[in-house]
């Protein structure tokens, strides 16, 4: 009798791990923000003339959710969890310097790039 047994408790336990399987599947939402951005400066007195610049590519949200993935116009949301894209701009400069995302370049004392 037990014998017997092994083999459909095997299948049994076989089918329960394809159903939930199948029942777990997940959801992606992906938006790209359209928010590259590139600045460039020329070195004010008493710098030399040197010209430095950056650039910062287009960011990109992901989420993933269990149930309920969405994509709005500058947002995801993932199961109720909703991320949205930066609303600061991503390259700056002031007098002397540039930003670009997290790079950063001051104007140097001598021209060397």
């Amino acid at each position: 009798m037990k014998r017997a047994f092994l083999p459909i408790l095997a299948a049994a336990l076989l089918v329960l791990g394809l159903a939930s399987a199948a029942g777990a599947q997940q959801c992606t939402a992906t938006v790209n923000c359209n928010n590259a951005c590139s600045v460039s400066l020329v070195c004010p007195y008493p710098y030399p003339p040197c010209e430095i610049g950056c650039s910062s590519p287009s960011q990109t949200l992901t989420c993933t959710g269990a149930s309920t993935c969405s994509v709005g116009t500058k947002s995801v949301t993932c199961d109720g969890v909703t991320k949205s894209c930066p609303t600061t701009i991503q390259c700056t400069k002031g007098g002397a310097w540039v930003k670009c995302g997290t790079t950063y370049r001051q104007c140097p004392n001598t021209c060397t790039f």
